[in-house]
Protein backbone atom coordinates (compact mmCIF):
# COMPACT_ATOMS: atom_id res chain seq x y z
CA UNK A 1 0.00 0.00 0.00
CA UNK A 2 3.15 2.31 0.17
CA UNK A 3 5.25 3.79 -2.24
CA UNK A 4 7.50 4.93 -0.06
CA UNK A 5 10.95 3.88 -0.13
CA UNK A 6 12.85 2.82 2.81
CA UNK A 7 16.26 5.13 3.66
CA UNK A 8 19.28 3.17 2.77
CA UNK A 9 21.31 1.21 5.74
CA UNK A 10 24.68 2.22 6.76
CA UNK A 11 26.75 0.38 9.05
CA UNK A 12 25.88 1.03 12.80
CA UNK A 13 22.06 2.15 12.34
CA UNK A 14 19.42 -0.11 13.23
CA UNK A 15 17.00 -1.72 10.89
CA UNK A 16 13.34 -0.01 12.10
CA UNK A 17 11.28 0.76 9.09
CA UNK A 18 7.62 1.92 9.54
CA UNK A 19 5.71 1.72 6.42
CA UNK A 20 2.84 4.08 6.43
CA UNK A 21 0.07 4.07 3.98
CA UNK A 22 -0.10 6.90 1.10
CA UNK A 23 -3.94 6.90 1.76
CA UNK A 24 -6.10 9.00 4.27
CA UNK A 25 -9.71 8.10 6.17
CA UNK A 26 -11.89 10.67 7.70
CA UNK A 27 -14.58 9.42 9.32
CA UNK A 28 -18.02 11.57 8.57
CA UNK A 29 -20.72 11.69 11.36
CA UNK A 30 -24.23 11.34 9.88
CA UNK A 31 -27.61 12.51 10.83
CA UNK A 32 -29.34 10.26 13.06
CA UNK A 33 -32.87 11.10 11.94
CA UNK A 34 -33.92 11.81 8.34
CA UNK A 35 -33.09 11.04 4.70
CA UNK A 36 -29.74 10.65 4.72
CA UNK A 37 -29.45 8.55 8.08
CA UNK A 38 -27.35 5.51 7.51
CA UNK A 39 -27.77 1.65 9.43
CA UNK A 40 -26.64 1.07 12.86
CA UNK A 41 -24.26 -0.75 11.21
CA UNK A 42 -22.63 1.48 8.69
CA UNK A 43 -19.94 4.06 8.33
CA UNK A 44 -19.38 7.14 6.41
CA UNK A 45 -15.95 7.99 5.14
CA UNK A 46 -14.24 10.49 3.32
CA UNK A 47 -11.68 9.14 1.60
CA UNK A 48 -8.55 9.64 -0.89
CA UNK A 49 -9.47 10.39 -4.08
CA UNK A 50 -6.94 7.93 -5.43
CA UNK A 51 -8.35 5.02 -3.23
CA UNK A 52 -10.60 2.41 -4.57
CA UNK A 53 -13.44 0.37 -2.74
CA UNK A 54 -10.33 -2.62 -2.53
CA UNK A 55 -8.29 -0.20 -1.23
CA UNK A 56 -11.01 1.56 1.32
CA UNK A 57 -11.65 -2.69 2.63
CA UNK A 58 -8.31 -3.22 3.04
CA UNK A 59 -7.20 -0.31 4.81
CA UNK A 60 -9.82 -0.84 7.27
CA UNK A 61 -9.78 -4.28 7.38
CA UNK A 62 -5.70 -4.22 7.88
CA UNK A 63 -5.18 -0.91 9.81
CA UNK A 64 -8.62 -1.06 12.15
CA UNK A 65 -9.49 -4.55 12.12
CA UNK A 66 -13.11 -3.82 11.05
CA UNK A 67 -15.70 -6.47 9.78
CA UNK A 68 -16.25 -4.60 6.67
CA UNK A 69 -18.75 -6.40 4.55
CA UNK A 70 -19.12 -4.17 1.54
CA UNK A 71 -17.82 -1.08 0.62
CA UNK A 72 -19.89 1.62 -1.99
CA UNK A 73 -17.86 4.91 -3.27
CA UNK A 74 -19.51 7.90 -4.03
CA UNK A 75 -17.52 10.74 -6.27
CA UNK A 76 -18.69 13.95 -5.44
CA UNK A 77 -18.10 17.40 -7.49
CA UNK A 78 -16.56 20.05 -5.77
CA UNK A 79 -18.59 23.55 -6.25
CA UNK A 80 -17.95 25.75 -8.83
CA UNK A 81 -17.46 29.55 -8.29
CA UNK A 82 -18.44 31.45 -11.40
CA UNK A 83 -17.91 35.48 -11.78
CA UNK A 84 -21.91 36.13 -12.33
CA UNK A 85 -23.69 33.01 -11.09
CA UNK A 86 -27.02 34.29 -12.29
CA UNK A 87 -26.35 35.17 -15.67
CA UNK A 88 -26.40 31.76 -17.27
CA UNK A 89 -24.95 32.97 -20.56
CA UNK A 90 -21.91 34.60 -20.49
CA UNK A 91 -20.81 33.73 -16.99
CA UNK A 92 -17.40 32.19 -16.22
CA UNK A 93 -15.71 29.89 -14.22
CA UNK A 94 -13.55 31.87 -11.67
CA UNK A 95 -12.03 28.49 -9.30
CA UNK A 96 -13.79 24.79 -8.81
CA UNK A 97 -13.38 23.39 -5.18
CA UNK A 98 -11.59 19.78 -5.20
CA UNK A 99 -13.66 16.73 -5.90
CA UNK A 100 -14.28 14.64 -2.97
CA UNK A 101 -14.66 10.66 -2.59
CA UNK A 102 -17.21 9.46 0.15
CA UNK A 103 -17.01 5.60 0.89
CA UNK A 104 -20.32 4.23 2.40
CA UNK A 105 -18.95 1.33 4.33
CA UNK A 106 -21.24 -1.39 5.72
CA UNK A 107 -19.55 -3.46 8.73
CA UNK A 108 -21.06 -7.27 9.53
CA UNK A 109 -24.76 -7.23 10.82
CA UNK A 110 -24.46 -7.58 14.30
CA UNK A 111 -21.49 -4.93 14.74
CA UNK A 112 -23.08 -1.38 15.64
CA UNK A 113 -21.30 1.65 15.44
CA UNK A 114 -21.85 5.20 17.45
CA UNK A 115 -20.06 8.35 16.58
CA UNK A 116 -18.00 9.06 19.35
CA UNK A 117 -18.71 12.20 21.47
CA UNK A 118 -15.43 13.61 21.74
CA UNK A 119 -16.55 16.59 23.26
CA UNK A 120 -18.83 16.03 26.54
CA UNK A 121 -18.83 19.49 27.78
CA UNK A 122 -22.43 20.85 26.25
CA UNK A 123 -21.41 24.22 24.88
CA UNK A 124 -25.12 25.55 25.47
CA UNK A 125 -25.15 24.95 28.66
CA UNK A 126 -21.99 26.87 29.80
CA UNK A 127 -23.07 29.61 27.38
CA UNK A 128 -26.98 29.97 28.93
CA UNK A 129 -24.69 30.05 32.82
CA UNK A 130 -22.43 32.46 31.69
CA UNK A 131 -25.15 34.98 30.08
CA UNK A 132 -27.13 33.97 33.77
CA UNK A 133 -23.66 34.82 36.11
CA UNK A 134 -23.60 38.54 33.91
CA UNK A 135 -27.01 38.86 34.72
CA UNK A 136 -27.23 38.99 37.92
CA UNK A 137 -23.73 40.75 38.22
CA UNK A 138 -25.51 43.66 36.43
CA UNK A 139 -28.42 43.50 38.35
CA UNK A 140 -26.67 43.66 41.66
CA UNK A 141 -24.71 46.28 40.41
CA UNK A 142 -28.13 48.32 39.51
CA UNK A 143 -29.07 48.58 43.00
CA UNK A 144 -26.03 50.18 44.41
CA UNK A 145 -25.81 52.98 41.24
CA UNK A 146 -28.80 54.74 42.07
CA UNK A 147 -29.14 54.28 46.11
CA UNK A 148 -28.53 58.17 46.59
CA UNK A 149 -31.43 59.11 44.24
CA UNK A 150 -35.48 58.64 45.81
CA UNK A 151 -37.99 58.67 42.63
CA UNK A 152 -40.71 58.90 45.46
CA UNK A 153 -39.76 62.41 46.41
CA UNK A 154 -39.87 63.98 43.43
CA UNK A 155 -43.22 63.16 42.40
CA UNK A 156 -44.79 63.76 45.76
CA UNK A 157 -45.91 60.34 46.30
Amino acid sequence: MTTRLARVWQPGNSQVRVFLPDFWVKLLETPDHGRRRLPKNALKFEVDTKMSRDDVRQYLERIYELPVRDVRIENVWGEIKWNAPKDYRYRKAMWKEDDKKMAYVFLSKDVEFKFPDIWKVDHEQNDLEKAREQFHRDVTNSKFVNRDRDVAKWYGV
